[in-house]
């Protein structure tokens, strides 16, 4: 997977390079940072662009129940539904119909979506599964934290009623970017869950501060230093994953996490 990057994602990719080779190598710690294997630029008589390739963690065909694009605040949002893009409505000062509930079907799926997203997702794994994918969290979070990131996000792709994988021959012993997570379903039937943390350049600079300074009123923002980033992060993706085979049954979980649902943003129409 080829990916054009900014200049800004450029210089911090060549400044956390060696950091992030050596995160990668590390055989006593799982990551499911999604890997970058070259950083290149290509220059013409016209332009100079600079890009990196990297592991494409979705390469299974799906077709996919639900893909989301999760941060653990209120920037969670659902991309995919039953193999159909969600379009994304943004509620902008300047579109007065956004702000009086008339987005039309469009903006209601996009904002189910997204409180799907953030209090609901359809995250359902092994306790083995969820042991070793927070494992792996909790080592990537401590990597972006000492390299000053965040802004980044769990892609999560699921694919609902799976057949041709037989569920007893997976034994895991850590994830990765891309590792298929076959569970049942709690219906006789089984799934498989892909995960992997993308979109990890986001530095702590200047831009981000005024970005936090300007989303002030906003509540549950994805604009807040690296340190409190990473921990939310951790916190909610332990609180967020149900357990098919734990010993509470889904329900009790469900109804668990109904109780503890964040805050989203502070706009007056979201939860129509």
């Amino acid at each position: 997977f080829i990916k054009e990057v900014n200049r800004d994602d450029h210089n911090t990719l060549l400044e956390i390079a060696k950091g992030l080779s050596e995160h990668f190598i590390e055989k006593t710690k799982s990551s499911i940072i999604v890997p970058i294997f070259a950083h290149f630029t290509r220059t013409d008589k016209k332009s100079k662009k600079t890009f990196f390739a990297m592991t494409n963690c979705l390469a299974d065909p799906g077709p996919y129940s639900k893909i989301y694009d999760l941060k653990g605040c209120a920037d969670d949002k659902l991309l995919t539904e039953n193999g159909k893009r969600v379009n994304v409505v943004h509620k902008r000062i300047w579109k007065l119909n956004l702000w009086c509930g008339c987005g039309g079907e469009d903006r209601t799926n996009y904002l189910r979506g997204k409180l799907e997203a953030l209090h609901e997702p359809d995250l359902k794994l092994t306790k083995t599964q969820k042991d070793l994918l927070i494992n792996a969290i909790k080592n990537d979070c401590n990597f972006m934290k000492k390299y000053g990131l965040m802004d980044y996000s769990l892609l999560v792709a699921v694919i609902n009623h799976a057949d041709g994988k037989d569920i007893n021959a997976q034994t895991l012993t850590e994830v990765g970017a891309g590792t298929a997570l076959v569970a049942p379903d709690g219906n006789g039937k089984q799934r498989i869950t892909i995960v992997g943390i993308i979109d990890f350049l986001q530095q702590w600079g200047l831009g981000k501060q005024v970005a936090k300074g300007i989303k002030v009123l906003e509540r549950n923002k994805a604009t807040i230093p690296p340190p409190r980033y990473a921990d939310r992060f951790m916190q909610h993706f332990e609180r967020i994953i149900l357990v098919v085979d734990g010993d509470d049954d889904l329900e009790k979980q469900i109804l668990a996490r109904t109780k503890t649902k964040l805050p989203h943003r502070c706009y007056p129409f979201l939860r129509r």
